[in-house]
């Protein structure tokens, strides 16, 4: 289980000086979406952009992949209206996109920061994925206690992975065509704006490895298509 208490009082060597601030948070109460883009632009895009490189360069290491992983950032471009109430980078898939792909992913909302493995819009293979994972049940209900499934990407309700039957999540979601899911470890809003970059960014490196053979499970099912 990660200690945030022991990252707090790190002495940090800094990646740059950023972190999820109150800055950061405060970008979901700009209202008007042009306002708030601009914002999340300004306040968010920087972090994103160090980190999700951080993990693709980690990922391409233990994987011993020949490149990094692809990295998209969320442009929100189909939004017309409505601001978006969160925001994320995704770290995975190819060129073109990432939401065929299973794909780590990190995000921010207004009550806490994500990091977690996505299977999110009905990807390819994620009927035979969630079969796997049905099969493995008893394995994903051994992770750290402070993992977490965020059954809707949409929505910002979440349970522990503890608190769940992971066989029958699973399974719902290789039978449901709408069912996805999204499954890692949240800070709260009052945490994260505690942790500096080096802190955060050892968390992230962190739950990433801890689903590292997760998502090589998922990823078995591409073959050499990617």
């Amino acid at each position: 289980m990660f200690d945030i208490g022991s990252y707090l009082y790190l002495k940090p060597f800094r990646l740059r000086d950023m972190s999820f601030d109150a800055a950061a948070f405060n970008v979901f109460s700009v209202q008007g979406l042009e306002p708030r883009m601009q914002a999340i632009r300004q306040r968010i895009w920087t972090e994103f952009d160090v980190f999700s490189e951080h993990i693709a360069r980690h990922v391409q290491k233990e994987l011993d992949m020949q490149a990094p992983l692809h990295i998209h950032v969320a442009k929100h471009a189909r939004r017309t209206s409505n601001a978006p109430d969160s925001t994320w980078v995704a770290v995975g898939g190819d060129k073109r996109g990432y939401k065929k792909y299973p794909h780590f992913q990190i995000g921010i909302n207004d009550e806490y920061v994500f990091i977690v493995l996505a299977c999110i819009d009905n990807p390819l293979y994620e009927v035979e994925i969630a079969r796997e994972f049905t099969n493995r049940a008893a394995e994903l209900e051994k992770l750290s206690d402070d993992f977490i499934i965020i059954p809707d990407h949409t929505r910002k309700e979440y349970e522990k992975c503890s608190d769940i039957d992971c066989e029958q999540f699973f399974n719902r979601v290789a039978h449901v065509k709408r069912a996805e899911f999204m499954m890692g470890r949240l800070l709260s809003q009052s945490v994260a704006r505690e942790m500096n970059d080096e802190q955060t960014s050892a968390w992230m490196i962190q739950t990433v490895d801890e689903l590292l053979p997760w998502y090589r499970t998922a990823m078995r099912f591409y073959g050499e298509e990617k």
